[in-house]
């Protein structure tokens, strides 16, 4: 059982002295609701003005190659680790929708389990 659930489960609320730990700080709860969200509706994607992104493992790199409208490649690179791409790709600037961001996350982790694990990496 997680940390989360298992506070929920005994109760765990603040000025419980049975909180988790953090390292050396402690996890208050302050809430005691658990918000049930509804399936994201994927007909309702908003394309990205930049233009979008190809993902690929190949060779112990995982290789990412940004696509402008018009399909051109105009930026590819690599790393290794999920994170650092990622992170990469917010520091230049190359995303203008919180949509976008959560599918390359969720793609970039897709094809860095593929890599650790020597698998074929085919973008969903």
């Amino acid at each position: 059982m997680g940390k989360i659930s298992d506070a929920i489960k005994n109760r765990r609320i603040e000025g419980n002295p049975n909180y988790e730990r953090c390292g050396d700080k402690p996890i208050l709860i302050k809430t005691e609701d658990v918000i049930e969200v509804e399936r994201w509706n994927e007909d309702h994607l908003e394309l990205d003005k930049n233009g979008y992104f190809l993902f690929e493992v190949e060779e112990e790199w995982i290789y990412v190659g940004l696509v402008e409208y018009g399909n051109v490649m105009t930026k590819i690179f690599r790393g290794r680790r999920a994170i650092d791409l990622f992170k990469f790709i917010l520091k230049e600037n190359l995303i203008n929708s919180k949509d976008h961001a959560a599918y390359i996350g969720y793609e970039l982790g897709k094809a860095e389990e593929c890599l650790k694990n020597g698998k074929k990496y085919v973008q969903g």
